[in-house]
């Protein structure tokens, strides 16, 4: 099945605000496929997704991807579901083994330390063919361990 173009619908967010009426402090993750000609969202995805690791992006980057902002944003936010089983390449993202810079699938990471607190929020510059955004991650608990297959695509 081809990707669908986003219509403009706001229905997810729409249940998303009811969610958070009823319960507070709750984030619905939910999918979505990226299309356009900004590919640093969409390697990030798959690199996540290659991974098995639960995720999703959020905030304004999403927004203009979605066609909801007119201009891109200069920063991209990745929220990140905890407890689930996490790779290596994952534990250094998330500081559980430090390392400044690194590179992972061809996306370069320079680390903001003092924008970081290991195993709960980090900041990197990262970049990919030519495109460079500020990567913030975020990991939010859930009530449940995310489980996911790793695919390899």
């Amino acid at each position: 099945m081809a990707p669908q173009k986003f219509g403009g619908s706001t229905s997810l967010t729409d249940a998303h605000d009811t969610i958070q009426d009823l319960a507070g402090n709750a984030t619905w993750l939910c999918e979505y496929m990226t299309v356009g000609e900004d590919r640093i969202a969409e390697v990030l995805l798959w690199l996540c997704h290659s991974e098995g690791l639960c995720c999703t992006i959020v905030g304004e980057y999403a927004m203009y991807r979605a066609g909801k902002l007119a201009s891109r944003p200069n920063s991209l936010s990745l929220y990140i579901a905890s407890p689930q089983t996490r790779s290596r390449e994952i534990d250094i993202l998330l500081q559980e083994q430090p390392s400044a810079n690194f590179a992972w699938g061809g996306v370069g990471f320079e680390l903001d330390p003092l924008m970081t607190v290991p195993g709960r929020s980090g900041r990197y510059t990262i970049r990919h063919g030519g495109e460079e955004i500020i990567l913030d991650i975020w990991i939010i608990s859930s009530d449940s361990p995310c489980v996911r297959v790793r695919t390899y695509i």
